[in-house]
């Protein structure tokens, strides 16, 4: 008889062993059949829970496609040679379990205990079979070396045996069976004796019957030891082919999918980041990051001669205030190009993109998707971010793993990313250090008084573990770099904090504080980029800084302020930045001033008659203006630059309107009805004109 207590410990310890439990879910119904013989005949033993999860929550085979594809390449150990080694041989278990293990025609092998226990592991090191034996039902008694790394012995057993030699191959269980329960007359026998019998039939046979464990220590008074070590290796087993598979490429779908195409969408690869508004020229503040993935998720293409490397990433950056409001979006393509010398040193380091902009102030959620054309893997970060109505007395920190004194650069004109004062920090993204490593503190204090003084200090938790103090007013031209050493250290997270003080000791205030976390990984060394593609934000270019603020506090309907900059930016009178006259033009149609609009955009006209802002300028302001055929031949014209909104088709209709065009006004104004059919005025419009002219 069994034991309650066993049949309670296998409730817990022992997974759904039994195949046909992945079959209940009721999710399944609604995947086609493709889709379910995939995930319930061949990936059924080792697909996570929660790329399970995933799969089912797709809604097309587009996007099923994809994470098929993705779901092998995670599990491809040699990813530069074209095989996938362990989807061949995954595939080659399957086919060896329906050829050698199907007991009955309506049940594949590979749905049997041997079947499944054989995809999981493989061969076998030695089956031991005891067939016609006057004493035990037919068994078959598997040796397998253990893979210690994932919680297995070195050695151990599976035990496989027919109930009263009825029926299919069964998986035996220490716990649920007895050793009785492979003895022919014998199923009730004590477990001593039953174990005596199984001796002198097989001294392993025996020992398997208690524990599974080729290499623990049994003792036949007290098997509880062993019978739970047993059902925690069936575990673990089980398990095994999921241990070390990471998942967040699902996760990173989840959250990032739509936002790349679908080649893409499965293909999400981890990384780190760091974001940081410095002080730049003028007051600016200007927002710097820093995007690091590691190599081995950084593939790419070689000549036949495999002396050069090579591949595109295509960068977006999205900004966007607390309600939503786009504020900026870009994107902007990077060639990157390594030596032999750079990918044979680059085992273990990384890639690390880096550019900046200003920002205008205000709470900001930034956005940057790296898309590598190589595989068409892409990686996303994401911070919030808060730029101050006025220059901050300090700037946020910059945790840096080197500074470079005047350093070398192929980037010319205006603030270079994360450089000041002739001194460029390489940032620790993720705050991310080795024991035994120097940290390098740096940011910038843009007003102090004479007396102030910085205090930078590292902590863990509130305990101060190190400390540095530092006259305020020696920086106010030059970054502050600060080097803590973090040897001696343990592996943790710390925080490192910078306050500007002032007064004496006895009454001194903390006038501002900045923090960071720092994580001191226990490694010995940590990657660091063995490439970097650095671009960085032309401000020296007359106009270009007041231009692009002015565009952003356009997009965030800040138009007065808008205006100003666009205004500053014009007196420039840069003849680069064409695009900051057709700007403040835009502005001085939206306030209803067409000769100043028209005084901006007619000498553009020769030589940017096919820019669609400088067009449709053109149009507006002639209407405004009430020029109605200039109006009408320009808008015409934008209308043929860009497929057309319910603004401009609207005043055309106008337009034609008031020119008694009506059969051209019907035509126009039921369009834009059709792009947007809640225009009560527009429709009432439509109803007044005549059906023909």
């Amino acid at each position: 008889m069994r034991a309650r207590g066993s049949i309670a410990i296998a409730a817990v310890l022992v997974p759904a062993l039994v195949w046909a439990a992945h079959g209940q879910d009721e999710t399944l119904a609604r995947l086609p059949a493709d889709a379910r013989a995939w995930l319930q005949d061949e990936v059924a033993y080792i697909i996570t829970d929660r790329e399970r999860e995933v799969f089912l929550a797709l809604e097309t085979s587009d996007e099923r496609k994809a994470f098929i594809n993705a779901f092998w390449r995670k599990r491809d150990p040699i990813p530069a040679t074209p095989e996938n080694e362990l989807k061949d041989e995954h595939y080659r278990r399957l086919e060896h379990a329906d050829q050698k293990f199907r007991e009955i025609a309506s049940r594949p092998g590979r749905k049997t205990d041997r079947g499944r226990m054989y995809v999981i592991l493989g061969e076998p090191r030695n089956i031991e079979r005891f067939d016609n034996n006057n004493q035990v039902f037919t068994t078959e008694l598997w040796f397998y070396d253990g893979d210690t790394s994932k919680g297995l012995p070195p050695f151990f057993y599976l035990l496989f045996f027919k109930p009263q030699d009825v029926g299919q191959f069964r998986l035996y269980s220490p716990v649920l069976d007895t050793p009785g329960a492979l003895l022919r007359g014998n199923a009730g026998a004590e477990t001593g004796r039953a174990v005596d019998v199984l001796y002198r039939v097989s001294p392993e046979l025996a020992r398997a019957s208690l524990t599974f464990d080729a290499t623990a220590p049994v003792n036949r008074r007290d098997t509880s030891a062993a019978l739970l070590g047993t059902e925690v290796m069936l575990a673990r087993i089980e398990q095994s082919p999921k241990r070390a598979v990471r998942t967040d490429y699902v996760d990173g779908w989840l959250r990032y999918g739509k936002r790349v195409s679908a080649d893409y969408s499965f293909n999400f690869v981890p990384s780190r980041s760091t974001f940081a508004v410095l002080l730049g020229p003028g007051g600016s503040q200007f927002l710097q990051y820093a995007v690091e993935i590691d190599f081995e998720n950084f593939p790419v293409e070689t000549d036949e001669a495999e002396t050069r490397y090579y591949t595109t990433v295509d960068v977006s950056l999205e900004i966007r205030d607390r309600e939503g409001v786009l504020v900026l979006a870009d994107d902007k393509e990077s060639f990157v190009e390594l030596s032999r010398s750079q990918m044979e040193a680059g085992s273990g380091s990384s890639f690390s993109y880096q550019d900046g902009l200003p920002l205008v102030p205000g709470d900001f959620n930034v956005s940057v998707i790296l898309r590598n054309r190589v595989l068409h893997q892409y990686t996303v970060a994401e911070r919030d971010v808060k730029v101050g109505a006025t220059p901050p007395a300090l700037s946020d920190i910059v945790l840096g793993f080197q500074i470079e004194e005047n350093p070398p650069t192929g980037n010319t004109g205006g603030l270079k990313t994360f450089e000041a004062a002739g001194l460029r920090v390489h940032p620790a993204t993720d705050g991310l250090f080795a024991i035994g490593d120097t940290a390098h503190v740096f940011f910038q204090v843009a007003s102090a008084g004479a007396d102030d003084r910085l205090k930078i200090a590292l902590l863990d938790a509130q305990t101060v573990i190190r400390e540095h103090e530092l006259p305020a007013a020696e920086y106010a031209f030059r970054p502050v770099d600060q080097r803590v050493d973090l040897s001696e250290m343990a592996g943790g997270t710390y925080e490192v904090r910078v306050q500007l003080v002032g007064g004496v000791a006895s009454s001194e205030r903390v006038l501002v504080e900045k923090t960071t976390s720092l994580t001191l990984s226990p490694r010995t060394a940590v990657p660091r980029p063995a490439f970097t593609a650095r671009r960085s934000f032309d401000s020296d270019e007359p106009g270009m800084l007041a231009m692009t603020l002015g565009d952003q506090l356009w997009s965030l309907g800040r138009f007065d302020e808008a205006r100003l900059k666009l205004e500053e930016a014009v007196a420039f009178d840069n003849p680069k930045l064409p695009m900051a006259d057709w700007k403040l033009a835009g502005a001085y149609v939206r306030s209803r001033e067409p000769e100043r609009a028209l005084a901006l955009l007619l000498p553009l006209d020769p030589d940017f008659g096919d820019q669609y802002e400088v067009v449709l300028g053109l149009g507006l302001a002639y209407y405004l203006k009430g020029e109605l055929a200039s109006a009408s031949r320009f808008l015409e014209r934008a209308a043929e630059i860009r497929p057309a909104g319910t603004s401009l088709l609207n005043a055309l209709g106008d337009i034609y309107m008031r020119l008694g065009r009506s059969g051209d006004a019907r035509r126009v104004l039921e369009r834009s009805l059709s792009l947007d059919p809640a225009q009560e005025a527009i429709r009432k419009q439509v109803a007044s004109l005549p059906k023909s002219e």
